[in-house]
């Protein structure tokens, strides 16, 4: 990788290729996740029997309770203390405890 000519060396410049590259791994990650939630409104839809303004409050109900759990998270990650990664480890890894 080359280094910005006069900047600081932690710029680096990012060629067409690695642009190229995350693109389609963009591509990817978002198709994927477009055909699992085609498949789970056609499963609630068709097989399921509940309307599609159902189907689709479930899907935003599940955003905005991942969007507030982001928020969440981010907190607790941003300045750890003690009471918080005794927090995280003693409640939040329960299911990777049952996982396990």
């Amino acid at each position: 990788m080359k280094t910005a000519g006069k900047l600081s060396a932690s710029y680096v410049v990012i060629g067409v290729k690695e642009k190229i590259g995350y693109g389609f791994g963009d591509f990817a990650s978002n198709l994927s996740f477009g055909f699992v939630s085609l498949f789970l409104l056609f499963f609630y839809t068709n097989i399921y029997g509940i309307s599609a303004v159902q189907a689709s409050l479930i899907f935003v109900i599940a955003r905005v309770v991942d969007a507030a759990f982001n928020i969440v998270i981010g907190l607790l990650s941003i300045k750890p203390t003690a009471v918080t990664v005794n927090f995280v480890h003693g409640y939040c890894m329960v299911p990777f405890r049952w996982a396990f």
